[in-house]
């Protein structure tokens, strides 16, 4: 699996439709790391470069010693949606 883009052509220029979730990104660091999570190494918890996947459910969920669940959301499936008006053009 790879990142995935959305763009849209108007008049024949590209409009980006997406964001690159990436640990670089200041935006999504801050958003690590206020859910609990870290970025070292470039990384998400010094493990992926994306801070937004479907799948890495290790890095969503951690158990306690009882076997209990318990979900982070410094790594999460929720996209950025942002809507444009599409034309004839």
């Amino acid at each position: 699996m790879g990142d995935s883009r959305a763009v849209l052509s108007r008049g024949g220029k590209a409009i980006s439709l997406s964001i690159d979730h990436k640990s670089t990104n200041e935006k999504e660091k801050k958003r690590v790391m206020n859910h609990g999570g870290n970025i070292f190494g470039g990384r998400l918890m010094g493990k992926l470069i994306v801070t937004r996947a479907f799948g890495d459910f290790s890095l969503k969920v951690v158990t306690d010693e009882m076997g209990t669940y318990f979900f982070k959301n410094y790594l999460t499936c929720e996209p950025e949606v942002r809507a444009i008006e599409i034309d004839q053009d």
